[in-house]
């Protein structure tokens, strides 16, 4: 059943997970950003290639920076109560070991680096969501066999594809938030500028920030498929990126609005004479 599945699975990684659907994706993981890549496709956005980290991992190129930031276990332990106010135990290294026995890797924690290799333990009661099996062991934590947590992984995609310039949402840009983390973690531990942040405000729906976790707003591909491609990408780019873009579709004239302003503005730009004014941009409102 679905609940055996994700009692099963909770804790592994999501390139590891079979695909719940069995339509022929290779992971659990690889469905889930199909919907997304076509959904970027219908926007007319295509980029030359998509990174997998699920495949970086296992040839080795995230190895260098494992190393460092085992090697400097205490320097990111000292970034993160310093940047967040986060006390992880002097026994906490930044690496999460899949476990050799039943595969998570939410539920593992490493306390000791040799140097070559890592000492884990799989723990039953380490987090909430997801069960431990009991295993542990000493394991060289390379070649896909451990990844990095989030923020140092952020850091180190900064450097594998030579990163200049980030854009992000507001609420990873807050005072001791991710972006702060990260961005420190990349100057004291792997040694490099972390690329130019560009914080963005929220889309709203109706007043209201959308939230997943809350359930509330609505799916990108869904959008995607109620509005062309160039009118929503007009409805995203033309506000400044920190201005919050107020949308409210349900029972009100949004959508035939939005395509007015995109074909007035459209004529206007090849040159017509467009009757009335044209919206006033953006960042000279208030």
């Amino acid at each position: 059943s679905d609940l055996d599945a994700v009692d099963r699975y909770m804790g592994v990684p999501l390139g590891h997970i079979p695909d719940q659907v069995g339509d022929c994706h290779a992971s659990y993981a690889r469905h889930h950003a199909q919907t997304f890549i076509d959904t970027f496709a219908g926007l007319g956005i295509r980029p030359d290639r998509y990174y997998w980290m699920s495949d970086l991992y296992p040839t080795g190129a995230l190895d260098p920076f494992i190393r460092t930031a085992l090697d400097r276990a205490r320097t990111v332990r000292e970034v993160y109560r310093r940047v967040a106010n986060v006390q992880h135990p002097a026994t906490w290294h930044p690496v999460g070991v899949i476990c050799e026995a039943c595969g998570k890797v939410g539920t593992t924690i490493v306390s000791r680096w040799d140097g070559e290799r890592v000492f884990y333990e799989c723990k039953p009661d380490l987090v909430e969501w997801a069960k431990g099996c009991g295993h542990s062991g000493w394991v060289a934590p390379f070649g896909g066999r451990a990844k990095l947590p989030w923020n140092l992984e952020w850091a180190a995609q900064w450097s594998l594809f030579g990163v200049t310039i980030e854009p992000c949402g507001k609420d990873l840009s807050t005072a001791g938030g991710s972006r702060d983390r990260s961005d420190a973690i990349a100057r004291e531990v792997f040694e490099r500028e972390p690329p130019l942040n560009v914080p963005y405000e929220f889309l709203n729906i109706g007043g209201r920030k959308m939230s997943t976790s809350k359930g509330r707003g609505a799916a990108a591909h869904a959008v995607a498929a109620s509005i062309p491609g160039n009118v929503l990408r007009f409805l995203f780019l033309r506000p400044r990126p920190n201005q919050a873009i107020d949308f409210d579709p349900a029972g009100t004239d949004a959508i035939p609005r939005l395509h007015d302003e995109y074909d007035r503005i459209s004529a206007a730009t090849a040159g017509a004479t467009v009757r009335g004014e044209l919206p006033a941009d953006h960042d000279r409102t208030g």
